[in-house]
């Protein structure tokens, strides 16, 4: 009798901890989620500000292209850095429940963010800019 009440404690304490590790990878995945939201709020306010110098220089009569330039490098990169986070939050959600749905929504998302990455490196690569990507050397 004493190994059948040891057995259903210690199955209690698993299920617990199992419950446990859910709600805390649950909760890292909103942090997560809420850091991409805040990088990319904090990217459109930079840029905001940014926007409105380039347009004050447009005004007095300089050049803008080199501001525009380093507007769009200046939103690329935190958009970029927004979507990391947000595709990382996803990436936990998957693991906690892995169901289809989830697992097609996380595909999609890392296929639009590979894109939006690709393109946004392909135009600062060929608007004589430095490679945002890491390890890429140039090439």
């Amino acid at each position: 009798m004493t190994g059948i009440i040891a057995s259903v404690h210690e199955a209690g304490s698993t299920a617990q901890w199992e419950s446990w590790v859910h709600h805390g990878m649950h909760v890292s995945s909103q942090i997560v989620g809420i850091v991409g939201v805040l990088v990319l709020l904090w990217g459109i306010a930079l840029a905001g500000v940014q926007f409105v110098r380039t347009e004050l220089c447009r005004l007095r009569g300089e050049d803008p292209r080199a501001h525009q330039g380093s507007l769009r490098k200046l939103l690329g990169f935190y958009l970029l850095l927004g979507l990391e986070f947000l595709v990382a939050a996803d990436i936990i959600e998957t693991i906690i429940k892995p169901d289809l749905e989830s697992l097609l929504v996380l595909g999609l998302i890392v296929i639009i963010r590979t894109v939006i990455s690709f393109t946004l490196n392909w135009e600062l690569r060929h608007e004589g800019g430095p490679d945002t990507s890491e390890g890429n050397n140039g090439e």
